[in-house]
């Protein structure tokens, strides 16, 4: 919150260089743990219990910790534990603010996020509206990969979305979520203290064996294509995908039916969406089955056209190529790919 950034500041704290020897090593110590306990705990487990007997100073340093890890985790650069921060920081956040009364969510909503959000009292249905949120402020944080928080899935009165409070604390979670991810990713983190050097390595040894098997079975699945040949809409999905990061319910539909009609098994395209933040196994077996025309009608999904995916948002100008010009599908694109890699084999010889 810009209160925290503001307290932070007052404090003469903002800078690394500002803290004394003492001071950095209990803080890192706190950051290291934050992150080892945030990223190893499953889903919803962690809580940050802070005992309500702290002084200002021990206060100071739990604030600290915050930015600290943040630091830490932009030195290291690994987009899986970053994504994997990310959510679950978010998720707990969330946790804590279904707890708060709702004049301090909104009074987030409009401080930190400068949202357009005012108190409301509507009945629509069975349900009672207590807010009201713009729609563009709307659209920057709903969850993209649930298909009911799609604009058009929503209550709207004169541009502004009717909410409850449990979903206002949604929004702000996703939209905290996605401030993480953002920071660590764009901060240009060449050099740090010895300290929190140390610290990397301990977090990265420690992780390893979570990290990795994450990892793994994206590798095996992708044994069985070739990745020269992919379209680069699909590509970058791809790419997304081993990253964590949340796919929309459309980006989801392309990637899963290009690979399923590429050759991958049912297994494999599961393994695909495992770094997904909100991936559960049991639900995303059922949909890649079902597309693959093993449950339900029977009938195998095609991947969608190249002007589908204009209209779903996932035909990326700036990545495209010559023979993207050419076609009118990615199925199109791989086959003709991959012969002119087969092509190019066989001059070789």
């Amino acid at each position: 919150m810009k209160e925290a950034q503001l307290y932070l500041k007052s404090k003469g704290l903002t800078k690394i260089e500002n803290l004394d020897q003492d001071t950095l090593r209990i803080v890192t110590k706190l950051a290291k743990d934050r992150i080892l306990t945030i990223c190893s705990s499953p889903r919803r487990k962690y809580e940050e219990k802070v005992p309500i007997d702290l002084n200002y100073y021990e206060l100071d340093l739990i604030l600290l910790s915050y930015p600290i890890a943040m630091l830490i985790l932009s030195y290291i650069k690994d987009p899986v534990l970053t994504y994997r921060f990310a959510t679950r920081e978010a998720r707990r956040a969330g946790d804590l603010l279904q707890k708060e009364p709702e004049d301090k969510l909104v009074e987030i909503a409009r401080h930190t996020f400068e949202w357009e959000i005012h108190r409301t009292h509507m009945t629509i249905g069975r349900r009672i509206y207590t807010l009201a949120l713009h729609f563009t402020d709307y659209v920057t944080a709903k969850p993209p990969q649930e298909p009911s928080w799609k604009l058009v899935n929503r209550v709207l009165v004169q541009g502004y979305v009717l909410l409850q409070k449990h979903e206002l604390a949604r929004l702000i979670e996703e939209m905290v979520k996605n401030r993480i991810i953002s920071k660590i990713r764009n901060a240009k983190v060449d050099t740090i203290p010895e300290s929190l050097e140390r610290a990397c390595i301990e977090i990265l040894k420690s992780l390893e064996p979570i990290l990795s098997k994450e990892r793994a079975p994206l590798a095996k699945s992708l044994d069985s294509i070739n990745l020269k040949a992919l379209p680069p809409c699909i590509y970058r999905l791809l790419i997304d995908a081993k990253e964590g990061k949340n796919l929309s319910h459309g980006a989801r539909f392309a990637l899963a039916t290009f690979l399923l009609n590429v050759g991958l098994d049912t297994d494999e395209v599961v393994n695909v969406f495992r770094r997904m933040p909100d991936f559960k196994e049991s639900i995303t077996r059922y949909q890649v089955e079902h597309l693959a025309g093993l449950r339900g009608s029977k009938i195998k999904y095609s991947p969608p056209s190249c002007d589908t995916m204009k209209t779903f948002g996932l035909c990326f100008e700036s990545v495209k190529d010559e023979t993207c010009r050419r076609v009118k599908h990615p199925l199109t694109y791989y086959y003709l790919r991959m012969r002119g890699l087969k092509n190019a084999r066989k001059d070789n010889y």
